[in-house]
C-alpha cells in the first residue's frame, strides 16, 4: 500500500473498483477517488493499472467530464487537490531557474487555497513531492497565513499535505 503515490491509477482486486489513489486517512483507510467520488476502503488489495487499463480508464473519464464550450467563457472545473510538480503545473517553466519555478508553485498554491476557501471546502490536498523539502517548507509557512485553516498533516510519506479548513459564521 505504501508503494503508491497520490494520483496513481489503481484497481481494488476484490471488487474491480478503479480510480486514483488519494492516500490514507487518520484511520488508516485507503482513500480512492473513483469517478470524482472519494471511497474509503478498509484493507484493500490494490494493484497498479496496466498501461491499457490506464488508457481505457482515462478515456472513460474524459467522456464523463463536462465540456467547455469556448475558451472565453472562463468555465473550468474545480478540484480539491493541486499537483505542484512543475511538469504538470506549468511544463514551460521546467527549464527555468528554480526561483521562478518556486514562485509559480507558491502563487498557484495561494490561488488554490483562496478558491478552496471561497468554495468553502473542508479538506484539500496539496501535492508538493518530497524533493529537497524547500517547497514543503514554503507551503507550511503559507498555510499559517489563513485563519480558515484548522490544521494540516503530511500524507503519502511526506510527498503531500492534507489541509483541513474551518469556517465561522461571520468569517470570510
Amino acid at each position: 500500500m505504501d508503494d503508491f503515490w497520490i494520483g496513481d491509477l489503481v484497481i481494488e482486486e476484490k471488487t474491480g473498483l478503479e480510480g486514483k489513489f488519494e492516500g490514507k486517512n487518520a484511520f488508516n483507510q485507503v482513500r480512492l477517488n473513483s469517478r470524482g467520488k472519494i471511497i474509503l476502503l478498509d484493507g484493500p488489495k490494490l494493484r497498479a493499472m496496466t498501461a491499457p487499463e490506464q488508457e481505457a480508464y482515462l478515456e472513460a473519464m474524459e467522456m464523463d467530464l463536462p465540456k467547455v464550450t469556448s475558451k472565453s467563457s472562463g468555465a473550468r472545473t474545480y478540484s480539491n487537490s493541486i499537483d505542484l510538480h512543475i511538469e504538470k503545473l506549468a511544463p514551460a517553466l521546467s527549464t527555468k531557474r528554480l526561483e521562478a519555478i518556486l514562485h509559480r508553485q507558491l502563487s498557484a498554491t495561494h490561488q488554490f487555497i483562496e478558491e478552496s476557501i471561497s468554495k468553502r471546502q473542508y479538506q484539500i490536498l496539496i501535492i508538493h513531492g518530497k524533493g529537497t523539502g524547500a517547497l514543503k517548507m514554503e507551503i507550511d509557512m503559507l498555510l499559517h497565513n489563513y485563519p480558515e485553516i484548522d490544521h494540516w498533516n503530511e500524507v503519502n510519506n511526506g510527498g503531500a499535505t492534507m489541509v483541513f479548513l474551518k469556517y465561522s459564521f461571520t468569517g470570510r
